[in-house]
């Protein structure tokens, strides 16, 4: 699916995270709210995120023969990290209870930059500064995304996976070694030809997203729509080249109306047959299944509205 490009504009797609405490009740919630763009759901509220970073770093901790690990991650008050995840959870039945939409099926895992930022060893050794460790990371995850991601395509889906990278911003995604990080992660999927794409809910590193061989970005306009108009024309081109740009466009701790939410989106004056999204900002699984739900209706609405517009 690398390097073909996904058509249609303006659908309504989530995080990877939902407040639910039943996941079929979840798969239920995306079939009815994100139909054309599905994600594949975790559920920590109840312990169920079998996705989340501090899984993906205790195995690395495992492998390198440490014993615990302990995270920190310093995200917005409205994204305070996850407690601990449980370790071997397996998530291929999740496929068959989420139906496939007209966009691949997103698969959220922690990005290299933020999960190694925050992992520190029961020895105290800070795996951000070790090298070989962040090298070694980036490729176990990838790894990782690639056997969910053919229990997807096994399923019948397209995958498409999704490195969250909410630190991204501290940890300065732009630097050149921490920009090999992220390559090195992100290569050997493209190599096996499984979409992938970076979301960002801090600050986005416009040119970490036109450097690096992306499928899909998704960045945050409630806060930062200032960094991507001044971009803008950069977008436009990365557009063009048939990647699909994912507009966080409703802050779900206080949701605006759907005429502010679509006008988030106007303002950019991006091509009308661009391959574009719709979201929250960040993810609402720390939001409760009511404002989940009136989020999610909001984005339809917002939807609607840049769809009817000339």
């Amino acid at each position: 699916m690398t390097n073909e490009p996904i058509t249609g504009a303006f659908f309504p797609t989530g995080h990877g995270g939902l407040p639910h405490s039943d996941l079929h009740a979840a798969c239920r919630h995306i079939a009815a709210a994100y139909v054309e763009a599905p994600f594949l759901p975790e559920l920590p509220a109840i312990g169920d995120a079998a996705l989340h970073a501090r899984a993906f770093a205790s195995e690395l901790i495992a492998e390198i023969g440490a014993t615990t690990t302990r995270l920190r991650v310093g995200v917005s008050d409205a994204h305070a990290w996850i407690e601990e995840a449980p370790v071997n959870v397996h998530v291929g039945e999740r496929f068959a209870t989420v139906a496939p939409g007209a966009y691949p099926t997103a698969i959220h895992l922690p990005g290299p930059l933020t999960a190694l930022g925050c992992a520190t060893s029961a020895e105290g050794v800070r795996l951000w500064d070790v090298p070989q460790l962040r090298i070694a990371f980036a490729r176990r995850t990838a790894r990782e995304a690639t056997a969910i991601a053919r229990c997807a395509t096994d399923a019948g889906h397209v995958p498409l996976v999704v490195l969250d990278e909410p630190c991204a911003d501290a940890l300065d995604a732009a630097n050149p070694a921490n920009l090999l990080l992220l390559e090195t992660c992100v290569a050997p999927l493209r190599e096996a030809g499984i979409a992938v794409g970076v979301h960002w809910c801090c600050k986005p590193p416009i040119d970490v997203l036109l450097g690096v061989d992306l499928d899909y970005a998704s960045i945050d306009l409630v806060r930062y729509a200032d960094v991507a108009s001044a971009r803008r024309r950069s977008l436009q081109r990365w557009l063009a080249r048939g990647r699909t740009l994912v507009l966080g466009i409703v802050d779900a701790t206080a949701p605006d109306d759907a005429e502010t939410a679509a006008n988030r989106v106007a303002a950019m004056g991006l091509p009308r047959d661009s391959a574009i999204l719709l979201a929250t900002s960040c993810g609402t699984s720390r939001m409760s299944v009511a404002r989940e739900s009136e989020t999610a209706q909001l984005l339809r609405d917002a939807a609607g509205k840049l769809k009817a517009r000339p």
